[in-house]
């Protein structure tokens, strides 16, 4: 699906590129794509399939739009936090503090806006969520370590809350700048040379048209010529 309007003319923007004769930026799930149509400039949002499951870049795909990292991180700081607090209001503090202290962890040692270390990549923390998620249902779940009910409710809930954060976060390396400022130098200067074809293109085509037009007249001056001889 595309949404669109007007675009003046040379607008582009971070992370752009051509491709299909489109021009085409991707940011944090949402493809950017801008064209001519019936001679005027336009740009518009693609939602695609290219954050899961999909051609990346293709107008007429309706997809899932993710949530970028960042926000990931954020969320599962909020998540630890809540659950630390949780366990030290408790009488049986030992699990949500266990859990939420690895959530804030693991949001703080991976690659990201919001990280403390850089330790582990987007790709690893996708993988790692699942271990964490995992680890604070077993907890919640486990007749070892004594936890009331409320505790054992809270590690739940923001497990399964998690998951679904999980599910919705696009953990796609964020694009480095350099490649973004050469990408939209490239299509700056592909978008100026097509432009130029297309001048050039229009150009011939009215010398043409004036070349046959004065063969046209040529032809009817000369005929007429003929005509009063006789």
């Amino acid at each position: 699906m595309v949404l669109g309007g007007p675009m003046g003319a040379g607008t582009t923007g971070p992370g752009s590129f051509r491709a299909n004769g489109d021009v085409v930026m991707h940011a944090d799930g949402v493809d950017w794509v801008a064209g001519r149509l019936d001679g005027a400039s336009w740009v518009g949002v693609a939602w695609s399939g290219a954050t899961r499951g999909g051609p990346r870049g293709r107008p007429g795909s309706v997809g899932r739009v993710k949530r970028p990292f960042w926000m990931h991180q954020v969320v599962e700081y909020l998540f630890g936090i809540a659950l630390v607090f949780s366990g030290l209001r408790s009488g049986t503090p030992a699990v949500p503090a266990v859990a939420g202290g690895l959530t804030v962890a693991h949001a703080a040692f991976s690659v990201g806006p919001l990280s403390a270390f850089r330790v582990l990549s987007r790709r690893q923390h996708r993988v790692t969520d699942l271990v964490v998620i995992g680890i604070g249902l077993l907890a919640a779940g486990q007749p070892w370590v004594r936890c009331d009910t409320s505790a054992r409710f809270t590690t739940v809930l923001v497990s399964l809350a998690h998951l679904f954060v999980w599910w919705q976060t696009d953990f796609r390396a964020a694009i480095d700048r350099d490649e973004r400022v050469a990408r939209r130098a490239a299509a700056r200067a592909q978008r100026s040379a097509g432009g130029a074809v297309e001048d050039r293109a229009v150009a011939l085509g009215r010398k043409a048209g004036r070349l046959v037009g004065r063969g046209v007249r040529a032809a009817r001056a000369a005929k007429a010529g003929r005509d009063a001889q006789r």
